[in-house]
């Protein structure tokens, strides 16, 4: 599976039109600035455990088929697992 710049995009909750975006070239260096900035201090660590609980229910499910192993339960260990794991595969996929 290929992931566009486009869907990339649309995971991190950017709708971005497929042929970009025109902006005012005053407004260039703020907006270019900004995401950036906002590129830099996205972290794993800020993903709210709710959502971190939708993932592991997801896993689970994987787990099960390929084990016949029930998914550890999510405690405080399994959360910091969970999220080494996500920051390594992003890391890994994606340079950051």
């Amino acid at each position: 599976m290929i992931l566009t710049p486009h869907e990339i995009l649309k995971y991190l909750g950017f709708e971005v039109p497929k042929d970009g975006v025109e902006i005012n070239p005053n407004d260039a260096y703020l907006i270019s600035s900004s995401l950036r900035l906002i590129g830099q201090t996205m972290s794993v660590t800020a993903i709210p455990e709710p959502s971190l609980e939708d993932i592991h229910a997801g896993l689970a499910g994987l787990v099960a088929a390929w084990s016949n192993e029930d998914l550890v339960p999510l405690n405080e260990n399994s959360v910091l697992k969970l999220r080494t794991t996500i920051d390594v595969v992003l890391t890994s996929y994606f340079k950051k």
